[in-house]
């Protein structure tokens, strides 16, 4: 039995096997840029919501202190 070459046996040309092997490559690059990056988006999205979440308690905060005092103006003290 005589062993046939690859692009014979198949009948496929050698720039199947290339474009095959670019496209493998190309769909590890977007596997991996997307496995980096959906989460990145997911905890930045999150530190986002709760930095506006502090930020709102805080002026929450001030506000309240703020109401028991009065605003008197600075000439008005006898120092």
């Amino acid at each position: 039995m005589v062993m046939k070459d690859k692009l014979v046996k198949t009948n496929h040309k050698a720039s199947y096997y290339f474009m095959k092997k670019i496209s493998i490559i190309a769909l590890a690059v977007f596997s991996g840029a997307f496995v980096i990056a959906v989460p990145t988006y997911i905890i930045s999205k999150s530190t986002k919501n709760k930095m506006s979440l502090a930020e709102e308690n805080t002026s929450e905060v001030e506000e309240t202190q703020n109401s028991g005092e009065e605003e008197v103006p600075y000439e008005t003290f006898n120092g």
